[in-house]
């Protein structure tokens, strides 16, 4: 059989699963049917030849444009999904990853195996992009070769890859490196495309770049970038010339959008724990293995701050996730990612028999995907989240700890069931930047406007306070529009630039400051200063045309209180578009 039908029979099998057992034997079927034995082998001859003629046609449609959405729907991501995207990884490549991989048990298994997807050449500086499949886990890993940097595994759940509609799904929207003198040396954003994508765009900051697409994935990478640069969505067109837009979440963007709570899975406990503990902790048995027995590096060790009896578990055997009980148990902690410590009494007061936390940094760390981990108390079978766009999974649970990946978008439901499957508890979160403020936020009001040396302008619009937040947003004529929305934090003299914006021929620089910065200096180099007011803790700056040159620039942006005096600055970069 070729391997388009068999993609196309295995999305079949998942979809209709045969019988097993005597129920998938046809001919004790035409037996107990009565039908005589030389009839039985007419009737299954014609009916291969008839699976062999619908075979034929299924492969026809899958070629054709009409079947796309059928070949995306079985076998796009199928080379991710059996864990051999691209081709492999370089014997030097592969032993350099199991050296930075195998000296801590908070590692990915010994003998996973790296692919490499991309190996490409960024204005003279080289970078190779790896993946590999691991357990229920997908991720990729980049390494700067010119640079001496190497991200570590940036992860995406299989449940995510399999459940996903679009051609691209994004793993590491906007991450970089810095030089020695802490200034970003690269931007980069990449993740796992489908056999159907022919190309990808990348819509940033200052416009809009080709990304290079191979191995079922995509990588772009710019050298020497601006303040505040960034992905914000991607254009995609398949072999067929269909383009998709895809969105790349920002953590630092909060949705407008009220949550309305609908997200699917259970929302009633049915058999409720009353006096949820985890006994074996209680009773000190040995479950698990030991900060010593763990092998953990000095940095985690340090980490972890182990104190009295501490169990460290892996409930994911196939993960690089380790967690664990510390400090007579009121302490949770990820290694090398989040430490949350709880009075004694107070451990499960508030989430029934469940006790969450996310973390982002530390273990497969991205920016589009959120680590949830916590504690289930005894009587917990099972843990399965639920988000808002219908996908589903459920957490790997050992030993009262479980762990599991999540887009980091939306809300998420995370339900514990007993042995029974009755839903012993219920725990909805907001999520990333599922942060949801009210509506009357996006209610903006124009305050002021900042018109470049070579004409294009810069509007400056404001929302209310509401509870402690404000949305903001700088409309430019060239056609761009930055917003977001932040707490307002403006005590001190604080000064930060938010975005250097090219915008036509012109360069703005978008910041924000404290309350008691009256106003705004820039100084560039060579001595050349541009001064403003900020309008409620936001200031919006024009490049003076001298300095509206491609070659990335220095400058600061000083902070100065109303007797003139300076408070704090602020380093930025910026070039304006050739």
């Amino acid at each position: 059989m070729i391997d388009e039908a068999q993609v196309i029979m295995a999305g079949l099998d998942r979809m209709v699963p045969v019988p097993s057992g005597g129920r998938a034997d046809w001919e004790e079927v035409l037996r107990r049917a009565g039908v005589p034995e030389q009839q039985q082998r007419r009737r299954l001859t014609l009916g291969r030849a008839l699976v062999l003629a619908l075979l034929a046609i299924t492969i026809v449609v899958v070629v054709t444009p009409v079947g796309a959405t059928i070949g995306r729907g079985l076998g796009d991501f199928t080379d991710w999904l059996t864990g051999k995207p691209g081709a492999p990884a370089p014997a030097a490549e592969q032993q350099r990853f199991e050296g930075a991989n195998g000296h801590s048990w908070a590692s990915f298994p010994k003998g996973t195996r790296l692919r490499e997807l991309i190996d490409t050449t960024v204005d003279g500086k080289r970078y190779r992009l790896f993946g590999f499949r691991s357990g229920d886990t997908v991720c990729l890993r980049l390494r700067a070769v010119s640079l001496g940097h190497t991200t570590e595994p940036a992860c995406a759940p299989v449940s995510t890859l399999a459940h996903v509609s679009a051609p691209v799904l994004v793993v590491s929207g906007n991450s970089g490196f810095a030089d020695e003198h802490a200034f970003p040396a690269a931007s980069f954003s990449f993740g796992i495309v489908a056999d159907s994508v022919r190309r990808v765009d990348v819509n940033a900051i200052d416009g809009t770049h080709r990304a290079v697409v191979g191995g079922n994935a995509y990588l772009w990478v710019q050298n020497e970038p601006t303040t505040g640069q960034k992905v914000t969505s991607l254009l995609v067109t398949t072999v067929h010339g269909h383009p998709t837009t895809i969105g790349v979440r920002s953590p630092s963007f909060f949705d407008l959008s009220p949550f309305d709570g609908r997200l699917s899975g259970p929302s009633r406990v049915t058999a409720p724990i009353r006096h949820p503990t985890v006994g074996w902790y209680v009773r000190r048995q040995r479950r698990g293995l030991g900060v010593d027995q763990a092998h953990l590096t000095v940095a985690q060790r340090r980490f972890i701050h182990a104190t009295g009896f501490t169990r460290l578990v892996k409930p994911d055997p196939l993960s690089d996730v380790v967690v664990g009980l510390t400090r007579d148990g009121s302490c949770f902690v990820v290694v090398g990612s989040v430490k949350a410590c709880w009075r004694p009494h107070t451990f499960f007061s508030q989430r029934g028999p469940l006790n969450v936390v996310f973390f982002s940094g530390g273990p497969n760390g991205s920016d589009q995907f959120t680590g949830v981990a916590g504690v289930a108390a005894d009587g917990i079978a099972r843990v399965r989240i639920f988000l808002g766009d219908g996908e589903s999974q459920t957490a790997a649970l050992r030993d009262n700890m479980f762990t599991a990946l999540v887009p980091n978008t939306g809300s998420i439901r995370i339900v514990a069931y007993d042995a029974a499957n009755h839903v012993a508890g219920i725990d909805t979160l907001p999520l990333g930047s599922g942060l949801r403020l009210p509506k009357k936020m996006g209610i903006l009001r124009p305050v002021s406007r900042i018109r470049g040396p070579n004409g294009t302008t810069a509007t400056i619009s404001l929302g209310p306070n509401v509870r402690g937040f404000r949305c903001w947003r700088v409309d430019f004529s060239s056609g761009q529009s930055r917003r977001a929305c932040r707490p307002l934090t403006a005590t001190g003299g604080w000064i930060e630039v938010e975005v250097a914006q090219p915008a036509a021929r012109d360069v703005f620089l978008v910041g924000h400051c404290g309350e008691k910065v009256a106003r705004v200096r820039l100084v560039l180099p060579g001595g050349d200063t541009v001064t403003g007011r900020p309008t409620e803790g936001l200031f919006v700056l024009a490049v003076p045309r001298t300095h509206l040159r491609p070659e990335r620039q220095h400058a600061f942006v000083v902070g100065l209180d109303r007797h003139g005096r300076r408070t704090q600055r602020f380093g930025v970069l910026f070039r304006a578009n050739a």
